[in-house]
């Protein structure tokens, strides 16, 4: 089992590493704390890559749905 620090998985994920360090601290990416550095494994970053092409994270769904209501003129100023 291969670790991986951040800046390594996300160059190899394509991602900004505090994108893995939020990921790591909301409890969808699997990781543990070296002195001060965080290791994950190539396992469970391409189970967080799976999960997010699954669209398995609240974010993306909640941020959609604002953005349709801001669209329609649904959003919080419009009901005021």
């Amino acid at each position: 089992m291969t670790r991986l620090t951040l800046p390594e998985a996300a160059t190899s994920a394509g991602l900004h590493p505090k994108t893995l360090r939020d990921a790591i601290s909301r409890g969808r990416l699997r990781a543990e704390r070296y002195g001060r550095d965080w290791l994950t494994t190539d396992a469970w970053l391409q189970a967080y890559l799976a999960s997010r092409r699954r669209g398995n994270f609240r974010t993306g769904a909640a941020r959609g749905a604002s953005l349709r209501y801001k669209r329609e003129g649904r959003g919080i100023a419009s009901t005021l």
